[in-house]
């Protein structure tokens, strides 16, 4: 894989720090901003492009990871498509179900890769937690907490709207920080047969604070999203016959706590580096063209989609 990056916000920063130069190679990054781009280029050694046609007529890069606020990520994933380029979206996916499935179709057409960065999907210990979902028993109750105040949050309630408070540009806490909580419980039990939202909206109407119910049979997962609290992150699915426990974020699941007759199993306590093994996944489906592998996780994206959709506009 020879990745190109598009964009410069915090994201594209959090990857290129987490030291994905390390397992994928990027030999260029596209930024409009001149002067971030220069940032960039002194920090990371990555040349930089000012111009996306031009960007996406270079023959070395082969895959365009897209780091950009919500709203853009439908146009720059079509446009590298189109392009013969492989895509990696960072989440959400798009900003509605039908760009999803544009999106699809026209990779699939086109025989190339299309990813969604979510992290929960590509961590080491997803199947060890599924395996310990299953020695539980029958799910009883399942909570799901990802609060966290954005830092740009005291710049919101002074009126001053970034793209994480906009809902034009597909902000807010559904999108931004509760969609990891979807995923989470699509990886494990998949597709619910129900589901709503009730949310708290701010001054501008985005929702800065939510919790989404997903119905399974027998079963409930609350999903509780913010960007106006601080909480510890943490997630709880009790069964029948014990009690899982993860004090992270969706996606980091090291040091999963299983809880089963009043003994206590810490398993994994090794943290990994998510942007890195994100990322080292998806190269491996890639350099194996493993399409049926990549069709599957895009299932689960047009899944999240559909709930985010509805929820989003039914609500």
């Amino acid at each position: 894989m020879k990745l190109g990056i598009v964009g410069s916000g915090k994201i594209v920063d959090m990857v290129l720090k987490a030291g994905i130069q390390e397992v994928v190679e990027i030999p260029f990054l596209y930024c409009r901003n001149v002067e971030k781009g220069k940032l960039i280029q002194e920090k990371y050694g990555i040349e930089v492009c000012h111009e996306y046609e031009e960007f996406l007529e270079n023959k070395v890069v082969d895959t365009v990871y897209i780091g950009l606020p919500n709203s853009l990520h439908y146009d720059f994933a079509k446009k590298a498509l189109l392009a013969n380029k492989n895509v990696i979206l960072e989440k959400p996916f798009t900003s509605t179900l039908e760009q999803a499935k544009e999106l699809v179709e026209l990779a699939q057409e086109k025989k190339l890769f299309l990813f969604e960065a979510i992290l929960t999907r590509y961590s080491s210990y997803l199947e060890d937690l599924k395996k310990e979902v299953k020695e539980i028993g029958n799910i009883q109750a399942v909570h799901l907490d990802y609060q966290q105040r954005s830092s740009r949050y005291d710049a919101y309630l002074k009126h001053e709207v970034l793209p994480a408070f906009d809902p034009k540009m597909d902000g807010g806490a559904l999108m931004d920080v509760n969609i990891y909580n979807l995923h989470f419980a699509i990886q494990l039990w998949g597709k619910p047969e129900a589901y709503h939202y009730e949310k708290e909206t701010g001054w501008n109407g985005v929702d800065v604070r939510g919790t989404v119910y997903l119905k399974y049979p027998g079963f409930v997962v609350e999903c509780v999203g913010s960007k106006m609290n601080d909480a510890p992150l943490h997630q709880k699915i009790v069964g029948q016959f014990g009690t899982i426990y993860i004090p992270c974020r969706p996606g980091d699941l090291h040091g999963i706590h299983v809880y089963t007759n009043g003994v206590k199993r810490v398993l994994d306590v090794e943290a990994e580096n998510i942007f890195q093994n994100e990322f080292s996944k998806m190269k491996e489906v890639l350099d194996h063209k493993n399409f049926k592998q990549a069709n599957d996780w895009l299932k689960d994206s047009l899944n999240v989609m559909e709930i985010v959709w509805k929820l989003r506009y039914e609500s």
